[in-house]
């Protein structure tokens, strides 16, 4: 995963920076590493996003208080969680 500069500009503003901590933590843990061995789901080859990724941002999703789904495509718009798990 991707390392992030963190600068306070009103173009990187985010209410979900928060969120940086936790990866940090995941990225400590392997995590994303970890759902790439294990989690095998086939996809089609239209799809853009490795599996691990979306778990990636349904877990950071769940993580900032996500209830619906419809909530996890605003978190997906984030900047800053776009850059962390290199979704750009």
């Amino acid at each position: 995963m991707k390392k992030l500069k963190i600068q306070f500009t009103e173009k990187l503003l985010t209410k979900n920076a928060g969120l940086y901590l936790l990866s940090l933590f995941a990225d400590k843990l392997s995590l994303k590493s970890l759902l790439e061995k294990e989690v095998h789901i086939e996809r089609g080859i239209t799809a853009q996003y490795n599996i691990s990724d979306i778990l990636m941002l349904l877990i950071l999703s769940v993580l900032a208080g996500a209830k619906h789904i419809s909530q996890v495509a605003i978190l997906r718009h984030d900047d800053v969680v776009r850059a962390y798990l290199e979704l750009n």
